[in-house]
């Protein structure tokens, strides 16, 4: 009763953080494709080495929570 409690709410994180992961990856990939177009252009009046790092840096952490995602989804479909 109680693990099938457990899994149950882990299934229900797994979900959450699925979805929200969607969001985040669609506005990250977004993103890089309008700083994609827009770099030469910004390249000329700013430095952008900021941005660049800024963008890598989202698109590691959301790597980083996949990750952890796809760790809590393997646990909770393992218990039995």
């Amino acid at each position: 009763m109680r693990l099938q409690t457990l899994r149950t709410r882990g299934k229900e994180a797994y979900n959450h953080l699925s979805d929200g992961l969607r969001s985040v990856g669609s506005i990250i990939e977004k993103s890089a494709h309008v700083y994609a177009l827009t770099h030469p252009m910004l390249r000329q009046s700013f430095d952008t080495r900021g941005l660049d790092k800024s963008l890598l840096t989202a698109y590691t952490n959301y790597q980083k929570t996949r990750r952890f995602a796809d760790q809590i989804y393997s646990i909770v479909n393992n218990v039995r």
